[in-house]
């Protein structure tokens, strides 16, 4: 008896240790779930990468990098534009219209995020294309405009007729969306009476008044705009609080905000070459207020020769002016077009 419970001691050790040998260790290990490769990070760790969905493309207009242009040099008060030509642009100094230090909402204000672009005094204008379909592409090949509210026909009470009806080269209706019927309290461009070209500020053919040094420059910079296909100048004469009233052959159509006017004067930009802009200061209907009459000589997208009247209305503000009015005609003097009810 003594040697069975000896002998069954002898088992039970011998169980005990080969429990514990390696190799039983290692047996049990492979049964065991596999450790995560991917511990929890700590709290202090940086948060996971976070990629944001691609922005949508646009295709930047041209001339819109950093606004800039070349005024022409010479010219004091009472110069007014002289009737330059394309290859009349002078080589004075380059003036940058852009800040001078970049700042994050600079770089926002010209990115793809906020669709338009800001210039110095605040009005923005659009970098991006609306895509039109092809009724537009006698105009823009690429079925593509700046101004997102054009229409290809009229329709009363739902169209209206484009600043550059008269010029032949750009889509004649835009939409009633984003302007403003509201009757202007000044109309200085306003046909009063046929009777009288001395209260007439539009479609006179008027002796150029002598003008100071600020006024010429209003004109050398509308002038130039044309001239170089660049907005920076035109932009310069406009505030973002303003509306711009529209007139066509002296009569008040609507008003419309001077970003929409930028752009469409881009898009009709695109299809035109002017071949000389002539701008003259005719009146002064009111305290700080200048009214500019002249012609515009261009080739439209059919290589075709025109020749269209234009005339601005600017009031004083600072020492600058801003634009109030424009107008459109393709008369020769007062009351003798009416080519639109």
């Amino acid at each position: 008896m003594r040697n069975v419970t000896l002998d069954l001691s002898i088992l039970v050790m011998v169980g005990i240790a080969l429990a514990g040998s390696p190799g039983i260790s290692a047996a049990q290990s492979r049964s065991r779930p596999a450790p995560r490769n991917n511990p929890p990070a700590p709290h202090n760790s940086p948060p996971p990468q976070y990629n944001p969905p691609p922005q949508p493309s646009y295709s930047p207009p041209r001339n819109r990098g950093v606004p800039h242009y070349t005024p022409p040099s010479g010219g004091s008060g009472g110069s007014g534009g002289g009737g330059r030509s394309v290859g009349d642009a002078s080589t004075g100094g380059t003036i940058t219209i852009a800040p001078g230090s970049m700042t994050a909402a600079d770089r926002f204000n010209r990115s793809a995020e906020s669709y338009s672009y800001k210039y110095p005094n605040g009005v923005y204008s659009r970098i991006i294309y609306t895509q039109y379909p092809g009724w537009i592409d006698p105009y823009y090949s690429n079925g593509l405009g700046y101004y997102p509210f054009y229409s290809n026909v009229y329709t009363y009470g739902d169209t209206s007729w484009s600043p550059y009806y008269y010029y032949g080269c750009a889509p004649k209706y835009i939409s009633n969306t984003g302007i403003y019927v509201a009757q202007p309290t000044s109309g200085f461009l306003a046909l009063k009476s046929v009777n009288s070209a001395a209260n007439n500020y539009y479609l006179v053919r008027s002796v150029s008044l002598p003008m100071n040094d600020i006024q010429a420059q209003v004109v050398r910079d509308i002038e130039d705009c044309w001239l170089t296909d660049n907005l920076a100048p035109l932009a310069a004469h406009t505030n973002r609080n303003d509306r711009i009233a529209v007139y066509l052959d002296g009569k008040y159509r609507y008003s419309i905000s001077p970003g929409d006017y930028l752009d469409l004067t881009h898009d009709a930009q695109r299809t035109l070459k002017t071949l000389s802009y002539h701008l003259n200061m005719v009146a002064t209907p009111a305290r700080g207020v200048i009214v500019l009459q002249g012609e515009h000589i261009y080739l439209d997208h059919k290589n075709v020769k025109h020749q269209v009247i234009v005339s601005y209305a600017l009031r004083e503000q600072g020492r600058n002016y801003v634009i109030t009015e424009v107008g459109v005609s393709t008369s020769k003097g007062p009351g003798t077009s009416t080519n639109i009810p």
